[in-house]
């Protein structure tokens, strides 16, 4: 499995800064989109792939958009020259669910929201972690759903979902979410 080592003490600095006390929507100058695309990215600093996930002869850490992307150019910014663990991060645009079989995060736009079930059996054995914010997207059988509360982003998560195929949570990052058990 790929460990990302963070010393116990700056981790809980880093779930401190970014998790509880994500910005106010109405702050100068964050967006929605930008929030979430942090969020997007810093799940990788939380969660665990197999080895099997990066048997791929591309070498990368991928991180999907399924249709429409919702984030402008922020996520493309944020991850230009990042590493998750040995592999840089690169950023795909899918329009079809059969191109995420390389994905690490596949992130599903509200547009695909009618092919919620092809995606999920897609994915059901494959260590994809699937995020999104369509409306009840983790009881529906995704692994980390965005919603707002009080102007602030936070997210769902299904950590059976996750474990089932071999996604590891780190107990941090169950400890900020509000977990969905299915």
């Amino acid at each position: 499995m790929l460990n990302i080592l963070i010393k116990p003490t700056m981790m809980t600095l880093m779930l401190f800064c970014i998790f509880q006390f994500s910005p106010e929507l109405k702050a100068a100058g964050t967006k929605e989109r930008d929030i979430k695309a942090v969020f997007l990215f810093n799940f990788t600093k939380f969660i665990t792939w197999p080895e099997s996930a990066f048997n791929s002869i591309d070498g990368l850490f991928n991180i999907c958009i399924l249709g429409k992307n919702p984030f402008g150019e922020s996520l493309s910014k944020l991850l230009k020259n990042e590493v998750v663990g040995k592999y840089p991060v690169i950023l795909k645009e899918l329009d079809q669910i059969e191109q995420a079989a390389s994905c690490h995060i596949l992130y599903v736009s509200g547009s695909k929201k009618r092919d919620l079930e092809d995606i999920f059996i897609f994915v059901r054995e494959k260590p994809i972690l699937t995020v999104s914010d369509i409306r009840k997207f983790v009881q529906k059988g995704g692994m980390v759903g965005f919603f707002k509360q009080k102007r602030k982003i936070r997210f769902y998560i299904a950590p059976q979902s996750m474990r089932e195929v071999e996604l590891v949570p780190n107990s941090n990052l169950l400890r900020v979410a509000k977990v969905v058990e299915r």
